[in-house]
């Protein structure tokens, strides 16, 4: 029994990210209980009654529910949780229920049939800081506000004709990259902190329209200058604060650090974004006085200051409708710079490591591209779409690992229906991309890397297959799904055309751990080391 309970404490520290001595637990646990079953008696679970709700799965400790299940990655709990219980479970995970759905007949119901149900989102205390109240577009609820967001990015941000005028930016990093790595050939490379260095100096060049300070490769040592902050934000996206448990809690986190960590990370966040606002505003003046020239791929601060009113107070009217002043400008930077980077370069990371995994893929792949590029010495996004293998090698990597293997929390804005289980409003809604990946029903051999399953295959991930969701769907879907997809083309186009690929001496294929570690964003929990060698003409 005092094993069981060790057990038990384990897993609930690894489902709240506690990691101090675990002593500590065991002594307060016994009180925290106690105080836990005496406020859950009089507040009294105001879900605990309704009728008809989804089955739910164990213990449900009152007040903490069923995080003791969840464990260090959730998404994998989950899916073993859906096999047992049906593809649509309800936990408690304090005082509001959550539903998670795990195949795509249930994803299609949320995302399809009744998308104006679940098209929200939950106001949660790290998403609505960094989003400055919920004033951008991925963590904003359904509103106004949002409708107009969203109607002004198609438009002006992630329309195909201003992914396109881009392509320059990528093309010079995505080269920069590749030659900084042939400086390295014959010696390990990190990957993974070069894709996140790639992606965050392409990133930052779109979004603010210059390279970052130490951008360049041989300085950073290919990691990024601002690697540690976003894998700060993005940590803090997807952590667990004891407010969003209960209100009443959230002094726990100001006792356990977490609520400074947010503070101090969103400072600085805010700081990298006000300055290059500022410096934003100042190029765009000098443009307008002549004193300057326009660059011709305009970056998307630049695009944002357009349509800034000239009080930043009350924003201004565009042809989409839209109110922007500096605070929601910010917001929407937030998602691109963050956004952009981290999903990306996790994408790339995985798609390296399956075919280091898997050998007969990746020589499929390079002979693919060395044969298209032939001896131009460089891959061109216009060379993209002759890649065939290359696009079913990303898919399948989207399929076993999407970024974000439970997508962005949704909230249910009204009671509905699905397959006779009430969902009650303000209900939080997870839907498990990663556990819909797997399902046999869909995919054969589903924990198999095979690209070529999607030879001749309509399945897209661009939301209208529900069995292939690494974006999401309905309202909701990633708006910059194209922007990141043509980068992550690129830059796995040329890795594989420039370089072969091996392990450090005395690592085989079996060594490659594809351990996650969990997150708003998986990534791989160890670093990604090859060696890179020049390929015989």
């Amino acid at each position: 029994m005092a094993n069981e309970s060790v057990r038990f404490l384990q897993s609930l520290m690894d489902a709240l990210n506690y990691k101090g001595p675990p002593s500590i637990p065991l002594l307060l646990f016994p009180l925290l209980l106690f105080v836990c079953t005496l406020l859950y008696l009089v507040v009294g679970g105001k879900h605990g009654h309704m009728k008809n709700l989804p089955p739910t799965p164990g213990l449900s400790i009152p007040l903490f529910g069923h995080f003791h299940l969840l464990g260090s990655t959730p998404h994998i709990s989950l899916h073993r949780l859906s096999q047992k219980q049906g593809p649509l479970i309800r936990l408690n995970l304090g005082q509001v229920p959550t539903i998670v759905a795990s195949t795509p007949e249930t994803a299609a119901k949320i995302l399809k049939t009744y998308d104006t149900h679940f098209c929200s989102r939950p106001s949660l205390t790290s998403t609505s800081r960094y989003s400055y109240g919920h004033l951008d577009m991925a963590f904003s609820p359904y509103n106004q506000h949002w409708m107009k967001l969203r109607r002004f990015s198609n438009a002006h941000i992630f329309s195909p004709s201003r992914v396109h005028s881009l392509r320059a930016i990528r093309e010079q990093e995505v080269e920069a990259m590749v030659n900084a790595i042939s400086n390295k050939s014959g010696t390990s490379v990190n990957v993974s902190d070069a894709v996140m260095c790639l992606f965050n100096n392409i990133m930052f060049r779109e979004v603010f329209g210059k390279r970052p300070e130490m951008g360049e490769y041989a300085e950073c040592g290919m990691r990024s200058p601002y690697h540690e902050l976003i894998s700060e934000v993005i940590f803090l996206m997807g952590g667990f604060f004891w407010k969003d448990l209960s209100p009443s809690f959230a002094w726990v986190d100001v006792v356990r650090g977490w609520r400074g960590k947010l503070e101090r990370s969103f400072q600085a966040l805010d700081a990298v974004l006000e300055q290059e606002v500022a410096e934003g505003m100042k190029r765009r003046q000098r443009q307008e006085a002549g004193t300057s020239e326009k660059d011709e791929a305009t970056c998307f601060l630049d695009v944002l200051l357009q349509h800034l009113s000239d009080d930043d107070q009350n924003g201004k009217n565009d042809s989409a409708g839209l109110q922007l002043n500096t605070v929601e400008a910010k917001a929407l930077l937030m998602n691109m710079f963050i956004g952009g980077t981290d999903t990306s370069a996790s994408v790339l990371d995985w798609a390296m490591t399956d075919l280091m995994r898997n050998p007969e893929a990746m020589q499929k792949a390079q002979d693919e591209v060395r044969q298209v590029i032939g001896r131009k010495g460089i891959v061109k996004e216009s060379d993209l779409h002759q890649l065939h293998y290359l696009k079913m090698v990303i898919k399948e990597t989207l399929r076993l690992h999407p970024p974000a293997p439970l997508l962005l929390q949704r909230e249910c804005l009204k009671d509905a229906t699905i397959d006779g289980y009430r969902i009650p409003a303000k209900a939080r809604i997870l839907i498990n991309v990663w556990a819909i990946g797997r399902d046999p029903n869909y995919w054969d051999n589903p924990e198999s890397f095979r690209p070529e399953r999607f030879e001749g295959s309509p399945t897209s991930y661009l939301g209208n297959h529900f069995q292939l969701l690494p974006f999401g769907g309905g309202r909701r879907i990633c708006p910059g799904m194209g922007l990141g997809i043509v980068g992550v083309e690129l830059a796995m186009a040329s890795f594989l055309y420039s370089f072969n690929w091996d392990l450090p001496a005395g690592k085989s294929q079996g060594d490659v751990s594809m351990e996650e570690s969990f997150g708003i964003v998986c990534h791989r929990k160890e670093p990604l080391l090859l060696v890179p060698s020049t390929p015989a003409a």
